[in-house]
């Protein structure tokens, strides 16, 4: 069936009564210091998804703390800080767009409601953001559409989380055994982000942490989103893709850098996860 160009707009810019997001950057970064000592004021809104370390986002109405794998919404317009440890890595997927259904956002929930507090969606998300910031880097026929998508999927994740947290009564307040299993999950991150640069297992860090290796696994998932095997990956991959910028060295110095044995097998999972070869994204 033919369809005309204008329906095709139509198409594209319209799911279920929410026009799509338009988005304008999206980036993965290292935030500058000003952001956390001087409040400013974007037109646009932000979806941020922290990869490393924490933060909090504070406004004259509210503040929300994140750390790795959560996800905020930050409404346009809005009058924030974005406080963060500065001696401390911190890297987020920041994307902002404008969006035309925000108000009516809003007034089904709180901006303090929309972000991630527990593990349940925060995976769906990950993959949702590594996915659009590929999407949006490579800028393929269609691409741009797909990106607004994907941000229109991320925001509806953070609203059914939020609705479900309402529907329940619960809060992100830990309880004491909440605070045990995140004290697991970050002392694993921590431990990771130390050795990624060599093989380790996950029986080596059950045994650094005291607790069996079945326990770790079970707790890291569910507090985290992520598998602990996959987690390893994440962070030799964002490791890896920065030692690219460093001509110096070749792809196997790249590869045993951060605890590859084998380069072939390095650039097979590098390209799995980034889309392209690590020589193709070094050239990029």
């Amino acid at each position: 069936m033919y369809v005309k160009m204008s329906n095709k707009k139509e198409l594209f810019t319209k799911i279920d009564g929410f026009a799509l997001p338009v988005p304008t950057s999206i980036g993965r970064s290292n935030f500058d210091v000003m952001w956390a000592r001087e409040e400013h004021t974007d037109s646009c809104a932000e979806l941020m998804h922290v990869l490393q370390g924490n933060v909090e986002i504070r406004t004259a109405e509210y503040s929300v703390a994140a750390s790795e794998g959560d996800t905020l919404y930050i409404p346009a317009n809005m009058p924030h800080r974005d406080i963060f440890a500065q001696e401390k890595p911190f890297e987020v997927y920041l994307a902002q767009f404008h969006w035309a259904g925000e108000s009516r956002l809003l007034k089904s929930f709180l901006p303090s409601q929309l972000t991630t507090q527990n593990s349940g969606i925060r995976q769906k998300i990950n993959v949702e953001f590594h996915t659009l910031y590929q999407d949006f880097v490579l800028g393929l026929p269609f691409n741009r559409q797909l990106v607004a998508a994907s941000l229109l999927r991320i925001i509806c994740y953070l609203c059914q989380e939020a609705s479900f947290c309402a529907d329940n009564g619960t809060s992100s307040a830990a309880t004491a055994g909440g605070d045990r299993r995140t004290w697991i999950m970050n002392e694993a991150k921590n431990y990771i982000q130390r050795e990624f640069c060599r093989p380790i297992s996950l029986e080596e860090i059950a045994t650094a942490l005291n607790i069996s290796p079945y326990y770790l696994s079970h707790v890291f998932s569910q507090e985290s989103g992520f598998t602990l095997s996959s987690y390893i990956n994440e962070v030799r991959m964002q490791n890896a893709a920065k030692l690219l910028f460093d001509y110096r060295l070749n792809i196997s110095e790249v590869a045993r850098s951060i605890g590859f044995t084998d380069g072939s097998y390095f650039r097979k999972v590098f390209k799995a996860y980034y889309g392209c070869s690590p020589s193709d994204y070094r050239s990029r």
